[in-house]
């Protein structure tokens, strides 16, 4: 009489401890190290701004070459979009060697499109309008930028190729080759800066932000090169071809890879607009500090709070990788780690922020002058909720695409420029009369995690119906 109610309560037990077994093997440990050299490959790649900002603040004119790169670096942004969306694609879709090759041939011909259509806004008036114009840049800046910008023109070849790699590693489970190449961009980064500097300033001429940009360039090469190997390799021991997963043509990526692109394009005009807006919000408040300072502080605090924002570059990336998984452990504590790295990474710009660190590394290591140190200073102290607000914005995302809806992660990313867009409307129209004699760049920061979260508020109300 007994053994049925025994059956019945193992019958009940057996799912509870499958799930607590799970739950053991699936631990944060072991995502956290699977996240690790994801994280620090962002890390190495926001690396650049810092190294490069502190080699410019060496040279004569510093505020000028700093305002000068953060110009040309914002514009180039626009133009890498498209490059660094493929790794999204191929995060999602590379399940076998097959649609490697496609997503490769793929990739090739977009990139041909994308660098003739740079070069002719390069080489035509276009330049002049858009950052002279569009942008309200001085003279000034505007044509130390130039330079730099034509050295962009092939900066985000390489960066897309090895983005295409890294998405099959990470979705085949080998992250630290993609934590590697980190390595292998900062150490050329360095020696490419060393070099030039020394060819700019003992045989040829050459303006101080283009050394910044022929250096970059050097550096993502070097990784793109590494990271090809390790995929290699990795390559071999994928199948041909995954019956498992669904045949995918050249249109099949397009449509899959087209809202991607249109969202990352959408997100690079936050940087030109955000530059935009602290040219014009210094002007119309009558700023104590001149434009060029006020766009040299910004860019100055954006190095320092990059080496925050870069640990997060990948979690989108992890977020898809997660949220594919079966297990629901792995899904749920993906989850809560994501949101945690963003809380530790935020704790870390406060403790440089409110700290003698913050002074120093303005100063002493970038370099920087004394008024553009201190408004610096006063914007890194504003960036201090962005990994947060960032984490949970890149955890949304991914699993947005996860779930095969990349169209909803577009129509986020258009409100949220919306929003921006509106936010600087009023702060250099209306506002204007409140804001008088207030620096321009900390204004930027706030308006910054402002459209973040927005962005969280639009995922989240897109994420509803999927939940169902």
């Amino acid at each position: 009489m007994t053994s049925a109610p025994r059956a019945e309560q193992a019958e009940v037990e057996q799912p509870a401890r499958t799930a607590a077994a799970r739950a053991e093997k699936v631990t944060y440990l072991s995502l956290l190290l699977f996240y690790l050299p994801l994280g620090f490959s962002g890390l190495m790649m926001t690396l650049d701004l810092p190294v490069v900002n502190a080699v410019l603040n060496r040279f004569p004119n510093p505020d000028t070459s700093v305002a000068a790169l953060r110009v040309a670096f914002s514009m180039a942004l626009v133009y890498e979009a498209s490059h660094i969306s493929i790794i999204d694609v191929s995060t999602a879709l590379t399940a076998d060697r097959r649609v490697f090759r496609l997503l490769g041939r793929f990739y090739a011909v977009m990139a041909v499109v994308l660098l003739v259509g740079a070069s002719l806004a390069a080489f035509s008036p276009a330049y002049d309008a858009i950052v002279r114009g569009v942008m309200n840049i001085s003279p000034e800046v505007a044509e130390a930028a130039r330079p730099a910008f034509w050295g962009f023109l092939l900066w985000p070849i390489p960066i897309g190729w090895r983005r295409l790699c890294q998405g099959a590693l990470i979705r085949h489970g080998h992250p630290k080759p993609v934590g590697a190449g980190g390595v292998v961009r900062l150490i050329s980064l360095v020696a490419a800066l060393a070099f030039f500097s020394w060819l700019g300033s003992s045989v040829v001429p050459i303006e101080p932000a283009a050394i910044a940009v022929l250096a970059m360039l050097v550096s993502v090469t070097a990784e793109a090169l590494a990271v090809q190997g390790w995929t290699l390799s990795v390559l071999r021991s994928m199948p041909e071809v995954d019956h498992d997963a669904p045949p995918l043509t050249t249109g099949d990526i397009w449509r899959f890879f087209r809202p991607l692109a249109l969202t990352a394009i959408m997100a690079t005009f936050t940087q030109p607009l955000l530059t935009a807006s602290i040219a014009s919000a210094s002007v119309a408040w009558a700023s104590p500090n001149a434009q060029v300072v006020d766009v040299a502080a910004y860019a100055l605090a954006w190095s320092v709070a990059i080496l925050a924002f870069g640990p997060t570059l990948s979690m989108t990336q992890a977020s898809i990788t997660w949220h594919k998984n079966h297990d629901p452990v792995v899904r749920q504590r993906g989850r809560r780690l994501i949101l945690g790295l963003g809380v530790g990474l935020a704790v870390f710009i406060a403790l440089v922020a409110f700290s003698p660190i913050g002074p120093w590394l303005f100063t002493t290591v970038l370099e920087g002058q004394p008024a553009t140190s201190e408004v610096a200073l006063q914007t890194l102290r504003m960036f201090v909720p962005m990994p947060i607000l960032h984490s949970a914005s890149f955890m949304l995302r991914g699993r947005m695409i996860a779930m095969g809806h990349p169209g909803a992660v577009r129509r986020s990313q258009m409100i949220d420029i919306a929003a921006l867009f509106l936010l600087v409307l009023l702060a250099t129209g209306p506002l204007t009369p409140l804001l008088q004699g207030a620096p321009a760049a900390p204004f930027a920061a706030i308006a910054y995690n402002l459209m973040l979260a927005v962005d969280i508020v639009v995922l989240s109300f897109g994420l509803r119906p999927l939940r169902r």
